[in-house]
């Protein structure tokens, strides 16, 4: 919906905080099992240049594997829109290991504890907001950036 309204005005950047102690040992409890997974999974995604593609299909799925998501579900998205092979290579690399390790420190660095949590223009937003408030946002911000 951004995207569709307001186009090349705004840009995203994503980044993981996976809430699986697996590769997030700051965590006190797991609170979303195989995240580590799911976040490289979306890494290797980006590096092989499908990260849109793949990452709706991820929550467009969501509801059937809360907490259940496995590798080879990862893999399964991918099979229309990659080699499984190629995208399993990239999942295990070191590369995408790198990735994960910075994106936690960065979000340690931010102080960040849930996700989904949003900046814009430094605001901190934790949780999905409805449409109109972050509609209401996005305007505010635009305007301001065009004084």
């Amino acid at each position: 919906e951004i995207i569709a309204r307001y186009g090349g005005q705004v840009s995203f950047s994503f980044y993981n905080y996976p809430l699986d102690q697996e590769c997030n040992p700051d965590l006190q409890q797991t609170l979303y099992k195989s995240s580590c997974t799911a976040a490289r999974a979306m890494v290797a995604a980006a590096s092989l240049g499908f990260f849109p593609a793949y990452m709706e299909s991820h929550f467009g799925q969501y509801s059937d594997f809360h907490n259940q998501y496995s590798l080879d579900k990862g893999l399964e998205m991918a099979g229309p829109l990659t080699d499984r092979a190629v995208f399993a290579a990239a999942i295990g690399s070191g590369e995408v290991s790198s990735t994960i390790i910075r994106d936690i420190e960065l979000a340690k660095k931010l102080a960040v504890k849930a996700t989904p949590t949003l900046f814009i223009n430094g605001r901190r937003m934790e949780g999905v907001p409805l449409w109109e408030v972050m509609d209401a946002i996005l305007k505010r911000e635009l305007a301001e950036k065009g004084k």
